[in-house]
């Protein structure tokens, strides 16, 4: 990526056709490889221009940064506002919090070459627990050095199953 090609207006990908895939070294995305952490400076070269949503939480003085391309359905995390944590795909449901791509992603995901509902629909499902009612909220599984996370849009789903695609509202990939 040459000094100029830092402010281009369109992406370097066409972002109406993505491919998504995931394995131990990274993430491709129609055969460009990204690993984690890497600059945000990346991810608008390839996607283009982003949304930004900062937080401050109470907790820390640091802010936190959400970057959102919302014809897409992407979206990332950074502590810092330029070295990017994760990577989420919107894949189902409404959106739900203010840095929530507000379309749904239209292209392919896959891990390690598999279809990403085959493979988190057996992933194991994380509960929220308290005072006598059990809650599935997630499903996690790694794949090398990431996590993969994907939250249940329905919270009556009560056994922890994922049946269908709609069942998962997004995939968000991230160091473990």
């Amino acid at each position: 990526m040459g000094f100029f090609d830092l402010f281009r207006k369109k992406p370097a990908l066409d972002t109406t056709r993505l491919v998504i895939n995931l394995t131990e070294n990274g993430i491709d995305v129609n055969e460009v490889h990204i690993a984690l952490p890497c600059g945000i400076d990346t991810l608008k070269y390839l996607f283009g221009s982003a949304r930004q949503t900062v937080h401050s939480p109470t907790f820390t003085p640091e802010k936190n940064y959400n970057y959102t391309w919302d014809k897409i359905g992407l979206y990332c995390y950074s502590k810092g506002g330029s070295i990017v944590h994760n990577i989420s795909v919107r894949m189902n449901g409404e959106p739900d919090l203010s840095y929530s791509p507000s379309s749904l992603f239209g292209g392919i995901v896959t891990i390690n070459g598999e279809n990403w509902f085959d493979v988190m629909k057996n992933a194991e499902t994380e509960w929220l627990e308290d005072e006598g009612f059990r809650v599935p909220v997630f499903k996690r599984t790694t794949i090398g050095k990431y996590s993969l996370i994907s939250e249940f849009t329905n919270e009556d789903i009560s056994d922890g199953t994922a049946g269908i695609p709609e069942d998962l509202k997004n995939i968000e990939i991230e160091i473990h």
